[in-house]
């Protein structure tokens, strides 16, 4: 049952409910769910940065999202709006 993999489709979501994968409103299907399992160390590892964050949205929506950080367009300076 730990190998995401092996699980039975209808075990998965124990099996994320064991990881801390919340599928409140059941947003992911199975295989989105062993996917996200898949690249745990990514969202769990890198979480709140750009990479993990553009892998979520993907997971979510199918769709390569393009993230820009305020850095990227004014360099290290802060600028107060």
């Amino acid at each position: 049952m730990l190998d995401y993999l092996a699980t039975p489709d209808d075990k998965v979501e124990i099996l994320a409910d064991w990881l801390g994968i919340e599928n409140m409103r059941r947003h992911l299907d199975t295989q989105k769910i062993k996917q996200y399992i898949k690249n745990i160390d990514l969202f769990q590892g890198f979480k709140g940065t750009k990479r993990a964050i553009e892998g979520i949205i993907e997971l979510y929506t199918g769709l390569k999202p393009r993230i820009i950080e305020y850095f990227e367009i004014y360099g290290d300076t802060l600028r107060l709006l």
